[in-house]
């Protein structure tokens, strides 16, 4: 017989799990980094080597909203930490095109479940900013963009979502003692 999907020859193999679907990916990567907020280890992230925006488009947003409060810090840390690693990149503007564009659209729905979800996306742009990992023109420009194409809320609730995002971030580079160039930079997306 012709087997060609390879099932029985990759049952007993313990490295079946190389072909995980986006799903178990997102268990993974969600397990690995509950560890990294307990212990500071990022090794386990790391060897993963999930590099597939989409996914952390998906992780990142659940992990701004469901995380304890406690734990944002440190997951933003992380996610600076990833790019330093070159797991996570902007390369071809892919994460500002996919991750930035999914927080715009889930920004709405993800407030209800966590109040604090704005003032947490705000600091992740600043810190990505801050860090030059992304500049803040493509970053702001998409965010501010894509929430108002994206939200349903009326244009004075969106002005005042976005506003409120722009001023958490300039709070944070300021307590970061950022350029007043940078600053100047995010300042004008103010609505």
């Amino acid at each position: 017989s012709n087997d060609n999907d390879g099932s029985s020859s990759k049952k007993n193999n313990e490295n079946e799990d190389t072909n995980d679907g986006p799903v178990d990916m997102k268990q993974k990567l969600n397990g690995y980094i509950s560890e990294y907020l307990a212990s500071g280890v990022v090794d386990d992230i790391v060897d993963l080597g999930c590099q597939d925006v989409n996914i952390w488009a998906c992780v990142i947003n659940d992990s701004l909203r469901d995380r304890r409060t406690a734990e944002i810090d440190g997951f933003i840390d992380l996610i600076m930490e990833l790019f330093k690693k070159n797991i996570l990149s902007n390369k071809g503007g892919k994460f500002v095109n996919i991750v930035i564009d999914h927080l715009a659209k889930e920004t709405d729905e993800s407030s209800m479940d966590c109040p604090n979800f704005k003032k947490y996306i705000s600091k992740l742009f600043a810190k990505l900013c801050y860090n030059g990992y992304i500049k803040p023109d493509p970053c702001y420009n998409m965010f501010t963009n894509k929430y108002k194409e994206y939200s349903t809320y009326m244009a004075m609730a969106q002005k005042k979502t976005i506003n409120k995002i722009i001023q958490t971030s300039v709070d944070e580079l300021e307590q970061l003692q950022a350029k007043q160039s940078l600053i100047s930079k995010i300042k004008k997306y103010s609505m």
